[in-house]
């Protein structure tokens, strides 16, 4: 349960263009800051649900008293459900978050519907299991249920379960260090560190411990006690890259900046694809007045990791430092293209300082206008990009931008007539033909968009957005078959694309084909569902495969994917129903009964396992042979 701080030194730049140096969270979105200067200080822990937690002041309703409530209050908002029961809390700029995750863990606790193991009214009776059976009520098992409490967000009920398990056992480590776990997530960190001392006293040698109790030390200030559990977790294991990492994280704090150098390049040499120790090694060389040994690191954290925008903010900056002002502009604007408003402020100043020195160059007004349109000034980016043309009437990627500035204001005549000449400048031009059909259709000119999109589709036959554009209008045209030929592309090309399975499913729907609508809104379903999880959302993404076996309750993909999720969340006996319904829909699906195997290996149950090893081994299952020793 380790977490990693991941902070990172931006370099702003104020108003007056003066550079300055605030900690930024790598995990964090950058933020526009006052007039004063462009950054945002402070610093995230990675696995870290989310900073700014605090303990509730309401009381959280659990089991049936949360029940009682909600029959209660009746029809009312989710938020003012939620905020009810007592789950929200304070964020640090005195707003609130409502603990959605938190909520729906003690609600599903209440209904007996989710945790495997059922916490009994009082102590030393036995747990119930879902199917109903009992078994011995004892620190283990309350220390299992705190642990999974806490990884669905329950910090308070996770506490609960563990001072239980140490009523029963004072010398339960995994209790105390669960229970540290939640308190440093409820930003108790004093009480975290207590919980982690009393953990390491029991095991001295758990890694883990350490790096937790160093990170909390971090948060209060400690730094120097930060790096001493940092170096005691190293002096256990020297392979430990995120023991490196934070040391040098917090030796960045403390301004010791060859040492963080040092740590860093302990941390990349264990782990070379670790994109965050790149990008803080290079902000310590910025502050050593090392640019280019800045700019190597920033370069080689981006190759890990193209879509990390603070990181490109950072890059170019540097570039800046060294004089490369069109390298800057080339980064920001790549930051831009990723939706980064920070980059699209720093774009914006750079390129008035260059129309400044040359009031005559277009490369600075397209930039700026690249900037002012991603900020949401399109009447600002309009005039850049048609100075840009005034200057270069031959430019059609400025045409192009201006119609789509036109477009987002409603000009769509004015839109179409830019698209057209950026078009007649370039040929070949595949976006300018999609976004031309896009404004015709708004325009009311369904016929010249199907022409434009099937243009676009010519030209370049891999975009799944123009496949789309064109089903969509096929079928407001009541074209269905053709719409659905359009969707099927696009899935095809885009397996992933909810939106198009979506479409797609409407499409049949309105033919008739209920069977075929069903099945292409159970896959839209569980794309989200994957994307979810993909993201780390495990509640996400077992919501979405949820709501897909609701629409088919058939579909054995479904199953499977929740099963695997609940495993990974340590539901083993959910993660076992769930299998077990896969085999039932499809008795040969690939895989299944090793998995199965696993989920009871992992839940205890052992001669299960044998049995599941034994029917995989029959049906084939090269995974069986890693279940050979269960049964020993």
């Amino acid at each position: 349960m380790s977490r990693r701080r991941t902070g990172a030194i931006a370099i702003g730049v104020s108003a007056a263009t003066a550079v300055v140096l605030s900690l930024v969270g790598a995990k964090t979105p950058v933020v526009i800051g006052s007039a004063a200067a462009i950054g945002v200080a402070g610093g995230v822990v990675a696995g870290r649900k989310g900073a700014g937690k605090r303990v509730s002041t309401t009381k959280q309703l659990v089991g049936e008293e949360l029940l009682v409530k909600i029959k209660e209050l009746g029809d009312v908002s989710k938020s003012d459900l939620v905020r009810a029961c007592g789950y929200v809390s304070a964020k640090k700029d005195g707003g609130e978050r409502l603990n959605l995750t938190a909520f729906y863990e003690a609600l599903l606790d209440a209904k007996r519907n989710d945790i495997g193991l059922q916490s009994p009214t009082k102590l030393g009776d036995p747990f119930t299991t879902k199917d109903g059976r009992k078994i011995e009520a004892g620190a283990k098992e309350y220390s299992q249920l705190a642990n999974e409490q806490y990884r669905h967000g329950a910090y308070i009920l996770a506490i609960e379960s563990a001072t239980k398990a140490l009523l029963i056992d004072p010398e339960h480590f995994d209790a105390y260090f669960v229970r540290g776990n939640a308190k440093d997530e409820l930003e108790d960190y004093e009480g975290a560190i207590l919980e982690y001392t009393k953990a390491l006293g029991i095991d001295p040698q758990v890694v883990d411990a350490y790096i937790n109790r160093g990170n909390a030390k971090d948060l209060l200030g400690n730094h120097q006690g930060a790096i001493d559990d940092y170096t005691k977790a190293l002096i256990i294991d020297p392979q430990v890259a995120l023991a490196y990492y934070n040391r040098g994280y917090t030796k960045e704090q403390l301004k010791d900046y060859q040492g963080a150098i040092s740590d860093y390049s302990k941390a990349i040499e264990i782990d070379p694809q670790d994109c965050d120790s790149f990008n803080n090694r290079a902000n310590a060389k910025n502050q050593l007045c090392d640019y280019q040994g800045a700019i190597d690191d920033y370069t080689k954290s981006i190759e890990i990791n193209p879509k990390r925008t603070f990181v490109l903010n950072n890059l170019g900056l540097s570039k800046k430092k060294l004089g490369d002002l069109k390298g800057a502009c080339e980064d920001w604007k790549k930051a831009v293209e990723l939706g980064d408003k920070h980059a699209a402020a720093l774009l914006e100043e750079c390129s008035k300082n260059a129309i400044e020195i040359d009031p005559q160059d277009a490369y600075a007004y397209y930039n700026l206008g690249i900037a002012k349109k991603s900020l949401g000034d399109y009447q600002g980016a309009i005039a850049d990009f048609s100075k840009v043309i005034e200057i270069n009437p031959q430019d059609a990627y400025a045409y192009y931008n201006r119609g789509i500035a036109k477009k987002r204001l409603g000009d769509y005549q004015g839109a179409i007539a830019d698209f057209s000449k950026a078009i007649e400048i370039t040929p070949q031009y595949a976006n300018a033909y999609n976004n031309r059909g896009v404004a015709k259709v708004s325009s009311g000119d369904t016929q010249g968009a199907i022409l434009d999109y099937s243009k676009a589709i010519e030209i370049n036959p891999h975009d799944t957005d123009i496949y789309i554009n064109r089903g969509i209008v096929k079928k407001s045209l009541g074209d269905y078959q053709g719409a659905i030929v359009d969707f099927e592309k696009g899935i095809e090309i885009n397996p992933q694309d909810a939106d198009t399975y979506s479409n797609l499913r409407g499409n049949k729907w309105e033919q008739g084909d209920d069977d075929g609508a069903i099945d292409s809104y159970t896959k839209a379903i569980k794309e989200r569902g994957i994307n979810k999880w993909e993201q780390g959302d495990d509640d996400g993404a077992i919501d979405y495969y949820t709501m897909a076996i609701e629409i088919n309750p058939q579909d054995a993909d479904s199953y499977y994917y929740r099963g695997f999720v609940k495993n990974q969340l340590g539901d083993y006996q959910g993660a076992i129903a769930d299998y077990t319904k896969v085999i039932e829909i499809n008795p040969h699906y690939p895989g299944i009964y090793s998995s199965r195997g696993f989920a009871k290996e992992d839940f205890g149950d052992l001669d299960g396992a044998f049995e599941d090893k034994e029917k995989a081994a029959e049906l084939g299952d090269e995974d069986a042979a890693k279940l050979e020793d269960v049964n020993c």
